[in-house]
């Protein structure tokens, strides 16, 4: 029996807060803009499509620019690290050149 007004109550409580928040004006257009935007997309799904459409593609397109960005920067950073130690001996031969030049 608790359940049931349990649940009862919590839908009467969503309801008078969806109430309440509709007093403000700035949240009444906003419902009002995405009712009639939902409307739009429901008279005009062929258009929905197409903008789901363009949004995916532009997301695929910016993760596959991305991928081969990342891969770029991955392959330079594995040359540096194997030049690294090649640098590092040059330095050490010179260094041991200079100073058995001053000796």
């Amino acid at each position: 029996m608790k359940k049931s007004k349990l649940g009862k109550f919590i839908v009467l409580g969503a309801l008078v807060g969806g109430a309440l928040s509709l007093l403000d004006r700035g949240t009444r257009e906003v419902v009002k803009e995405r009712t009639d935007r939902a409307l739009y997309y429901a008279k005009n799904p062929s258009i929905l499509k197409e903008e789901v459409e363009e949004q995916v593609n532009k997301w695929s397109s910016i993760y596959e620019q991305a991928s081969g960005e990342i891969a770029s920067f991955a392959e330079q950073f594995s040359d540096l690290k194997e030049l690294t130690p090649q640098v590092k001996q040059m330095v050490v031969e010179a260094k041991e050149a200079f100073v058995d030049q001053k000796e």
